[in-house]
């Protein structure tokens, strides 16, 4: 529904006056974007955030160069964390090298950063002078730049989708997948859903085609053994193929879905050994064990005795296995200590084979009270451009309180000559540029 236009102030039509008018129709799809005034309305009327998490903000930066040929890489993609930003901001930044030359980079900053003198765009800049960043655009050329508000909640943050006589999509309705950064493409496939499920509830017409209420969020209809949403045909179809579309697993099923030898079915990484062979290596509850995947990694080889599951666990293990092979010796390490509190730690065994025995050797990440605390649940990156070992994992900022609150973060990791592993020294401004390719 629009206003008249063209009404003088007395009243009386001038020469340019045009009536408002109301459009009329059995169905509305609302494509507003992040913060749609009209789908924050709805969403308070029909409560269509209820039993959902609040939304997630952030303010994103895009600009697309045309780089020197020397510099195009077609395909490649660059994810950052971090860096420029402070221990309590999170965002990132991203590089596409796409056709012709051209490269979209930009950078997210979310909303709920606490230093109020914080410019994001002055952060985006700063990114932009990153060796890794700034050498790519040298002599380059602008084309294009923008900004926009993004919400990037994700699925625990999606609200109901239907409402009587419409539905939500996009980035109205929050279909951004952040740790994909994959916005466009979910609201331009939720959009053709919805014309597709609308299309068929209005070829049966009568009470079939008026969209109502759907009761169930998308994310429990995700599950095997969710209720069926309680809609007519338009409700639960778009859901149903929007939930497809989002959640899809590629075995419909858990891989592990049971404890086995005590280890919870949690914190799983697949070990290539040097035969070509691996194994997923999980488990929480101080318990660990390994088996071995398939070709495909849709299912278990049997061992020699007929088990599947070996326990491995070794003196201190919590969660978070990792196993890596260097020069002959399998390093298993581990997070030990409680997630929660300062005393979280990685801790390491060494052994002959990835079944073990694996002999303990000691921490070798913990908190620094200068820097952060809850050190743990790492993973290892191994350069071969440089033969540099490199650390990831998870700490809390100094003064934080919620135990939910952590960043991650990059070490180097160092061997000695004797093949143990150095303690790791924490630092604030993480690791220099290593390229993989060189």
């Amino acid at each position: 529904m629009t206003g008249d236009s063209g009404v003088a102030r007395d009243g009386t039509h001038k020469a340019n006056y045009q009536p408002g008018y109301e459009l009329r129709a059995k169905y509305t799809v609302l494509a507003e974007g992040c913060r749609g005034h009209l789908g924050r309305r709805l969403e308070a009327r029909f409560k269509l955030r209820s039993g959902c998490d609040p939304q997630h903000y952030g303010i994103g930066f895009k600009e697309i160069w045309r780089v020197d040929a020397a510099q195009h890489r077609p395909g490649e993609i660059v994810h950052t964390l971090g860096w420029p930003l402070d221990d309590a901001t999170d965002g990132g930044g991203f590089v596409y090298h796409a056709a012709d030359a051209r490269v979209y980079l930009g950078l997210i900053v979310s909303l709920s950063y606490r230093n109020p003198h914080l410019d994001p765009f002055a952060e985006f800049q700063r990114w932009k002078q990153h060796p890794a960043i700034r050498d790519l655009l040298v002599g380059a050329e602008r084309l294009s730049y923008g900004a926009r508000a993004v919400n990037k909640g994700g699925l625990q943050s999606l609200p109901r989708l239907t409402f009587p006589g419409g539905l939500l999509v996009g980035c109205d309705a929050g279909l951004l997948n952040p740790a994909k950064i994959k916005g466009s493409h979910a609201a331009l496939k939720s959009g053709m859903l919805a014309a597709e499920t609308i299309l068929a509830a209005l070829a049966k017409q009568g009470a079939a085609a008026d969209a109502t209420v759907v009761r169930d969020r998308i994310k429990a209809a995700a599950k095997a053994n969710a209720k069926k949403p309680l809609s007519v045909p338009v409700g639960s179809n778009f859901y149903k193929r929007l939930t497809d579309f989002y959640l899809k697993d590629y075995l419909g099923k858990p891989l592990i879905d049971r404890f086995h030898n005590g280890a919870q079915p949690i914190d799983q990484f697949v070990f290539k050994d040097r035969d070509g062979s691996y194994y997923i290596v999980y488990g929480g509850w101080r318990h660990c064990n390994i088996a071995k995947l398939n070709a495909d990694f849709t299912g278990f080889v049997p061992f020699g005795d007929g088990s599947t599951f070996k326990e491995i666990t070794p003196a201190g293990y919590v969660e978070g296995a990792f196993m890596l092979l260097k020069d002959d010796k399998y390093y298993f390490m581990w997070s030990e200590g409680g997630w929660t509190g300062p005393n979280y730690a990685v801790a390491y065994a060494v052994g002959t084979s990835p079944f073990g025995p694996f002999e303990r050797v000691g921490k070798i990440l913990q908190q620094d009270s200068t820097v952060a605390t809850g050190a743990g649940h790492h993973s290892v990156l191994h350069s071969p451009a440089s033969d540099k070992w490199y650390i990831v994992y998870h700490r809390r900022p100094l003064g934080e309180t919620d135990r939910n609150h952590r960043v991650v973060s990059i070490d180097e990791l160092r061997f000695d000559a004797r093949g143990f592993i150095q303690p790791v020294v924490i630092t604030k401004n993480g690791v220099l540029a290593d390229p993989l390719k060189r």
